[in-house]
């Protein structure tokens, strides 16, 4: 068996944060307080951190690990899925799932359409009944596309990308993969990358499904898990944020010639 060696893509993306003498300072100083205990020596500091405009990530020279991810992947994508069961796990089961919060064995299922109903069903749809309307036009567009089947690794989160002198070493934690619908990579990327905009920042510039890829299956699984097992958000709140998607900004208005809005990068 071949040993995987290199830092995994969350700490080479620390290692490219490009943050001022301030923050570093600060950061160092809330990771004593914690270390210490010191809860009223907290507050202050991430006061002030909040003032201070966030760490970005230094993104010249990461041409040959972002070609090396999408070669990768062109290559995974490309494999000929199983006909019947055509949405499965390796060995042709159940999917090991990992979504809303739970962990659960789903499936198999024959068609990307099945799946796409069990995904919506997971929605609890007694607590939530008045959401349900708003779920299914959200649904209307991504159960209209024919989407292809693609090998999917299903949690590929920045903790299991190896990185070794600049270039792609491996990708580690298979436990979730097999076969899809074509969009499920990146909606589970997004589940991944919730409030880690340096991560959302690479894979931005990875592009590894093109500059705006599936905005409408984005919309809808955040809306669904706005409605589903722990990662569920009730009250008025919920009922507000789950048809913002905080990774799809809102299209230009194209009858307004005013409008500056540009779409967003989902």
């Amino acid at each position: 068996m071949t040993r995987l060696e290199g830092e995994t893509l969350s700490q080479w993306i620390d290692n490219h944060a490009i943050s001022t003498p301030r923050q570093d300072d600060l950061l160092e100083q809330l990771g004593a307080c914690l270390e210490k205990g010191d809860a009223d020596g907290i507050p202050p500091i991430i006061a002030e951190l909040d003032q201070i405009p966030p760490p970005r990530l230094e993104l010249s020279g990461t041409e040959p690990i972002v070609q090396d991810l999408r070669d990768a992947f062109k290559q995974l994508r490309s494999l000929p899925p199983p006909t019947s069961p055509s949405i499965c796990s390796v060995s042709g089961g159940p999917l090991c799932c990992n979504r809303a919060g739970m962990r659960k064995f789903i499936g198999p299922f024959n068609s990307p359409q099945e799946f796409k109903d069990a995904i919506f069903f997971e929605a609890n749809s007694m607590y939530y009944a008045h959401r349900m309307p708003t779920l299914r036009r959200l649904a209307e567009p991504v159960n209209a596309k024919a989407h292809r089947v693609c090998f999917t690794h299903a949690d590929l989160a920045t903790r299991n990308v190896l990185v070794k002198d600049g270039r792609l070493s491996g990708i580690v934690d298979w436990e979730f993969a097999g076969w899809y619908p074509e969009y499920w990579e990146l909606v589970a990327m997004e589940s991944q990358m919730n409030g880690l905009p340096l991560a959302q920042a690479f894979w931005d510039a990875a592009e590894l499904f093109g500059s705006e890829p599936y905005r409408e299956e984005l919309a809808l699984e955040w809306a669904l898990l706005c409605c589903s097992g722990t990662t569920a958000l009730p009250g008025e709140n919920g009922d507000r944020l789950m048809v913002v998607c905080p990774r799809i900004q809102p299209k230009a208005d194209h009858h307004d010639p005013s409008s500056s809005a540009t779409e967003g990068q989902p």
